[in-house]
């Protein structure tokens, strides 16, 4: 209500479609006319935003930033064995997701970074 009291409340869930009226409701106290808002409680992860009695929940995914370096343990190069250039592979849950990083040695410092979801791991694969 306008003064800040509590009128009602519900507990919505996907079995009422996510939709509630509030029915029988005053339209004046004291003459004057109820302005009624709406407000959710909090839920975790999600950001509310309001349009009239409309709740939208958003929900931003969270993200990680890896950093790739690339380093040889082969003394420099004596064997002259070194390709030109490494790629990176990105995997999720051990599946490749289509994302990769060239690095060679004008690129390979200082690191690269990747932002992308949660929960990676990482393979290499030589390139001559």
């Amino acid at each position: 209500m306008a003064d800040g009291s509590k009128v009602s409340e519900k507990e919505v869930t996907a079995s009422d479609n996510w939709t509630w009226t509030f029915e029988n409701l005053p339209k004046y106290k004291d003459g004057k006319l109820i302005n009624y808002t709406i407000q959710e409680e909090t839920v975790p992860g999600y950001t509310p935003s309001y349009s009239g009695y409309n709740v939208t929940n958003s929900y931003t995914p969270g993200k990680v930033v890896i950093p790739v370096t690339k380093s040889w343990q082969d003394n420099n190069d004596q064997d002259g064995l070194r390709p030109q250039s490494v790629t990176v592979k990105l995997l999720a849950d051990g599946k490749d997701t289509g994302k990769t990083l060239i690095l060679s040695e004008g690129n390979s410092r200082p690191c690269h970074t990747l932002k992308i979801a949660d929960r990676l791991s990482f393979k290499t694969k030589r390139r001559l």
